[in-house]
């Protein structure tokens, strides 16, 4: 007689399949942050396009209006050479004048230079925002030799959002006193009564 093996199929139990179910629903948002992750990684080195002043800068400044404002300001008087940038929303007017200007005649100049540019690209069209649109930023640098003992620099800025330009001399300190300890210098009234301070009186 032949004996007739019966197999019997083995189930599985509710804990295996709540495991399976579990690593299933785990791997799901796994594969998803590793997909953004090689997406990422793949595209690290491409550029970004894309504008942060898109609807903004209208009318913008075109190499026309650079080149008749570099043209009109090196003619002026005191002018040695005259250069303009125009960076993403800025417009730099760089004034490089006479050696021997006075400071007064400088301080002249940065309003001569301002009114200029303005006969050019009025202020109230192209260096004043509005609630809605963004518009350029005005600098300009009015300055003699460089490290010369008559060395003056003005710097007149005009943001978008100011009513009015602010004009600063950046060649002179503000507070004179920290100027002199920032480099290092000391009056000789304060070294005498330092050295006064450690002396003592012979009887």
């Amino acid at each position: 007689m032949k004996k007739q093996q019966t197999k019997e199929k083995k189930k599985m139990s509710k804990g295996t399949i709540a495991l399976i179910v579990g690593i299933i629903i785990i791997l799901i948002p796994c594969s998803v942050f590793g997909y953004i992750l090689i997406s990422a990684s793949i595209k690290n080195h491409e550029p970004v396009i894309g504008n942060r002043y898109e609807s903004d800068l209208d009318p913008a400044i075109t190499d026309e209006n650079i080149s008749a404002i570099q043209s009109a300001v090196s003619s002026l008087d005191k002018v040695e050479n005259c250069t303009v940038e125009l960076t993403t929303s800025q417009l730099r007017v760089n004034v490089d004048c006479n050696n021997d200007i006075t400071d007064e005649d400088a301080q002249l100049l940065v309003d001569v230079v301002y009114q200029t540019v303005a006969e050019k690209l009025p202020v109230s069209t192209y260096f004043t925002s509005s609630s809605s649109m963004k518009m350029y930023d005005l600098a300009i640098n009015v300055y003699n030799e460089i490290g010369s003992e008559n060395f003056i620099y003005y710097l007149l800025t005009k943001n978008s959002n100011m009513a009015e330009p602010s004009v600063q001399l950046v060649s002179e300190a503000k507070n004179e006193s920290i100027a002199k300890e920032l480099r290092g210098e000391t009056s000789d009234q304060g070294e005498t009564g330092l050295q006064n301070t450690g002396d003592i009186p012979e009887e």
